[in-house]
């Protein structure tokens, strides 16, 4: 499956669809503790300011504004390459089934907000699918 990246620039909304899907939950300000499964991603303990919990997940779409390689990826064993970016498929799949990456922590030669909307989007396509 391959997505041109210039067919996504003009559609500004699309993201926004995708993630009103009903399988796709969107948990903002939240720390990640620790992401749990044998074969695939199963579950992950987070904490919020109400405390930590468990969570079951199909997969994980990661989103880090500080670091390009984040130290819950390096304990997820995710794929990085000599600069420390996150290798992904076109697909925007981490080296992880069912975790999926986007923008400036990935390993596209193209940074800035567009390259990352349209990254995004990818990743939103492509977990939608991953989880029917």
């Amino acid at each position: 499956m391959s997505y041109p990246l210039s067919k996504y620039f003009n559609k500004k909304f699309r993201l926004e669809r995708e993630l009103r899907n009903e399988k796709i939950e969107v948990i903002n300000n939240t720390l990640v503790k620790e992401i749990r499964g044998e074969d695939k991603v199963a579950s992950m303990l987070i904490q919020d300011k109400s405390g930590e919990k468990e969570i079951n997940v199909d997969g994980i779409f990661i989103e880090e504004k500080t670091s390009p390689l984040m130290d819950f990826a390096k304990r997820l064993r995710l794929r990085a390459d000599k600069n420390n970016f996150l290798v992904v498929d076109r697909n925007m799949e981490t080296s992880v089934k069912g975790i999926f990456a986007a923008g400036d922590v990935t390993d596209s030669k193209i940074k800035g907000v567009l390259t990352a909307s349209a990254q995004g989007e990818i990743a939103v396509k492509s977990a939608g699918e991953f989880l029917r």
